[in-house]
């Protein structure tokens, strides 16, 4: 299918940034394939050595997935009482590339800007917390990473709008993967 072969190239473009370093971010259209492909981000990161895979050391967040230190993560509502190291309230689409997993808490790099860092309790992640590799274009909005990677399926028709949110993700870069119908399709439509 050839939508599959551009959800993992995709994929395989956000491997190869992060293993230079990079945040990223692959849009999808549906929770169930964003859910999907963090779970594959988090276990691939896990058999690189690059985030943690001892059990003990993991906590579970509100998407159900398991994260430990190194992995990605992004907040999904404001909280007035969960607040960085200078005071500033955590908000929706906070995002962390490369959390600290503790006993109690994780800490989290609220703005990746100056580095601040926040304490957010483990009961607070579990209600308002998931992987944060991947997401759809309208969970997206307010979310920035170095390089970013939308794929959108031959049968879908994504609004202008949207394309444009999907587009300016990226710090660096932004790169769309079009599916496209077979030329009998398309001929017929």
């Amino acid at each position: 299918d050839e939508d599959v072969d551009l959800e993992e190239e995709a994929y395989q473009m956000c491997i190869k940034w992060q293993a230079l370093g990079k945040s990223t971010l692959l849009l999808a259209g549906t929770n169930a394939q964003v859910r999907d492909i963090n779970q594959r981000f988090i276990l691939e990161r896990r058999a690189q050595g690059r985030s943690e895979s001892d059990p003990a050391k993991l906590c579970r967040l509100r998407d159900g997935l398991d994260v430990g230190t190194g992995d990605q993560i992004v907040c999904r509502t404001n909280s007035r009482s969960v607040r960085d190291q200078i005071g500033r309230p955590i908000g929706a689409s906070d995002t962390s590339n490369g959390v600290t997993v503790t006993a109690d808490a994780i800490l989290f790099d609220v703005n990746l800007a100056d580095g601040v860092e926040c304490r957010i309790p483990n009961d607070w992640l579990k209600e308002a917390c998931e992987a944060g590799y991947a997401a759809t274009v309208h969970r997206s909005q307010g979310m920035t990473v170095d390089r970013c990677a939308a794929v959108f399926p031959s049968d879908e028709n994504m609004a202008c709008n949207l394309q444009y949110v999907a587009g300016s993700r990226g710090k660096e870069e932004n790169h769309f993967l079009f599916g496209c119908k077979s030329e009998e399709d398309r001929h017929i439509d």
